[in-house]
C-alpha cells in the first residue's frame, strides 16, 4: 500500500484487472486513485477517496439491484468511475485471492 494524502492507504495491487465478456479481454478501470484505506475511516475498509463510503457498500447495493445512476444520485460525492472503481478492486481482490483446501 502507499500512502496518499492525509496519511491515507492507497491500495495497490495491479493497476488494471482484467475481467472477460464474450471471450474478449476487457481492462477495469484503474482504481488506484479512488480506493483507499485509513484505520481511521470504517476500520480500515477500502473506501471511495474523501469519503466514508466503502467499497462493500457500493457491491450490495449492485448486488439489490441498485443501477449506477441511483447510487450516485443517492450519494451526491460519487460519480460513476467511483462505482466502477469498486468494482475493478472487487475483481482484483478476488482474482488475487488465495484458497486453502482443507
Amino acid at each position: 500500500m502507499d500512502e496518499g494524502e492525509g496519511g491515507e492507504l492507497a491500495v495497490s495491487r495491479s493497476s488494471r484487472a482484467k475481467c472477460y465478456n464474450n471471450r474478449e479481454e476487457i481492462e477495469m478501470p484503474d482504481y488506484q486513485n479512488r480506493i483507499t484505506t485509513s484505520p481511521d475511516v470504517l476500520s480500515g475498509k477500502p473506501v471511495i477517496r474523501g469519503t466514508r463510503i466503502s467499497a462493500e457498500q457500493i457491491l450490495a447495493r449492485l448486488s439489490e439491484g441498485a443501477t449506477v445512476e441511483a447510487l450516485v444520485g443517492a450519494w451526491p460525492h460519487l460519480s460513476p468511475e467511483d462505482v466502477l472503481a469498486a468494482l475493478a478492486y472487487s475483481a482484483d481482490v478476488i482474482a488475487h485471492e488465495e484458497m486453502l483446501v482443507v
